[in-house]
């Protein structure tokens, strides 16, 4: 799969597997896969736990698909934006891989 779509689709692809992971097992939280969904800060639906629990899946399912590591929350900038939505994690990662910036 991905031949078709860009590297950015690909890891939003790889990121909406994660929402849906988190859905199935934290079923008191409902995150929509929209690149609009807030995931980090103080509108997102994740407490701390589920947060972890996010990134552990998106970070499981980025290596799976580029076969490269990844740490999302690395990529967070502290003095960037307040808060982080599906869209900007997918920018974030997928410039991350084109730089070949792995951690």
């Amino acid at each position: 799969r991905g031949q078709n779509m860009n590297r950015y689709e690909q890891v939003l692809h790889a990121i909406y597997d994660a929402v849906d992971q988190i859905n199935d097992v934290h079923r008191e939280v409902t995150l929509e896969k929209s690149p609009d969904t807030i995931v980090l800060g103080e509108s997102s639906k994740l407490d701390s736990i589920g947060l972890v629990n996010f990134t552990v899946s998106v970070e499981e399912n980025i290596e799976r698909t580029f076969h490269r590591t990844i740490r999302c929350l690395d990529l967070v900038n502290p003095v960037g934006p307040t808060q982080w939505t599906l869209a900007a994690l997918a920018k974030s990662i997928s410039e991350s891989l084109d730089s070949g910036a792995m951690t």
